[in-house]
């Protein structure tokens, strides 16, 4: 890619940390009779409620927020085609984030994290792919205990 500008590592954590602010605050800005309260209530009701699907010129933005326990997994509600090459943005908690690409087979390029993600099924990881492939993507919490998953994917 000569003549590309590439972002400084600094520039994509400030844009991360703006887009976790941006979760946050789309979350506490639902009213009180759709904000998820506890793991008791009924997960595919909270998953409904959390996701969000919108389409911005052409290019796909897909969010999600919801608790997930120690050991529970998240899997996409869609496949990436075949040619689609799509990034995103995940956080289990406040130590918890990362910068990744996925290819449409489901390939997990992780860029910008920290030690307690993996791109495998590792234990005392966020792990965001658990296997080599995976279509559709699945994150799994391997932390130890509950968390808030919070998920933003852009793809076209």
């Amino acid at each position: 890619m000569i003549g590309k500008k590439f972002a400084s590592e600094d520039t994509i954590l400030k844009r991360l940390r703006f887009l976790e602010r941006r979760v946050q605050s789309i979350s506490t800005a639902l009213p009180r009779s759709v904000q998820p309260v506890s793991t008791a209530v009924a997960p595919v009701v909270e998953e409904i409620i959390n996701q969000v699907d919108a389409d911005i010129a052409g290019i796909k933005e897909f969010r999600y927020a919801m608790s997930l326990v120690d050991d529970g997994i998240y899997t996409l509600p869609f496949k990436f085609k075949t040619d689609q090459r799509s990034w995103g943005f995940a956080t289990c908690s406040d130590e918890d984030y990362a910068f990744f690409t996925v290819n449409g087979r489901g390939v997990v390029d992780l860029m910008g994290h920290d030690n307690v993600v993996a791109n495998a099924n590792t234990d005392g990881k966020l792990c965001i792919g658990t296997e080599d492939a995976q279509n559709p993507l699945q994150f799994k919490n391997r932390r130890g205990s509950t968390r808030i998953l919070m998920i933003v994917i852009w793809y076209l």
